[in-house]
């Protein structure tokens, strides 16, 4: 009995090195060591690619620059409804002035009508979508100082600044 036992063991060990040695050499071992390196390579360039871009506040500034803006709009449709008019006006108004700085990379400080002007003309914005901006802008401070039907002005200001915004997002595109 006992050297049925040994038999059979034997040949399973036999067996077992046999596929063992076939499969140190295999392609499918080389590519269990390989692929996993390749994955945690391009995994290290991605997350480092992904830091240097976050890092970079001009960038996220210009990529969050449509996003901010139409939260801005969102709230500001808000105020419309609610007819509060100079929340409304100041939402718009920062909407437009928020947009174009991050956008182009315009500090605050230095942010005004001739520069967004000389700014879009060296994006090559369109010279009537441009003055349709200003625009815009302008109606938005005449709107908020001066008498007049503030309902029909509200909303019509507010889908200027829709499509103002909209325009020069295709525009630069």
């Amino acid at each position: 009995m006992l050297q049925i036992i040994n038999y059979i063991q034997v040949t399973i060990c036999k067996k077992m090195c046999v596929i063992l040695a076939t499969f140190y050499g295999s392609w499918l071992y080389i590519a269990g060591f390989v692929v996993p390196l390749l994955v945690l390579a391009i995994l290290v360039l991605w997350h480092r690619n992904r830091k240097r871009r976050r890092g970079n506040v001009v960038y996220m500034k210009n990529r969050n620059a449509t996003k901010v803006a139409r939260k801005r709009l969102k709230q500001a449709h808000i105020f419309l409804k609610a007819h509060a008019e100079t929340d409304f006006y100041n939402e718009i108004a920062q909407a437009l002035w928020g947009y174009v700085s991050d956008k182009f990379a315009i500090p605050l400080s230095e942010l005004s009508m001739d520069t967004v002007n000389e700014k879009l003309a060296e994006k090559a914005v369109d010279e009537t979508l441009i003055k349709s901006f200003t625009e815009v802008l302008e109606n938005c401070e005449y709107a908020r100082f001066a008498p007049g039907n503030k309902n029909t002005t509200m909303e019509n200001i507010y889908k200027q600044g829709i499509e103002v915004i909209s325009k020069i997002e295709n525009n630069l595109k």
